[in-house]
């Protein structure tokens, strides 16, 4: 896990994306401006989702959507009540 990663899971947190219904594309994270290529994103999320942090939700169109597992969600709520 890195940083990249890590904030990937925390825009999922802020967009409350924690149920296959409530999933996120990745054009919907992309509106995020992280500056990073459809591709990444799409290697990234296939990534986390391999780790146990993230999972595919419901399809929107075509697209795939992913939304925090609950390892996803209790890594991030861990992370953010140390700052």
């Amino acid at each position: 896990m890195n940083r990249t990663d890590f904030i990937l899971l925390s825009i999922l947190f802020s967009m409350n994306a924690t149920s296959s219904i409530s999933a996120v594309s990745i054009q919907d994270i992309m509106d995020e401006d992280l500056d990073i290529k459809t591709n990444t994103y799409q290697k990234k999320m296939l990534a986390l989702k391999n780790q146990g942090y993230v999972l595919a939700g419901m399809k929107e169109g075509k697209a795939n959507t992913y939304y925090l597992s609950n390892a996803g969600r209790k890594l991030v709520e861990e992370n953010m009540s140390e700052e």
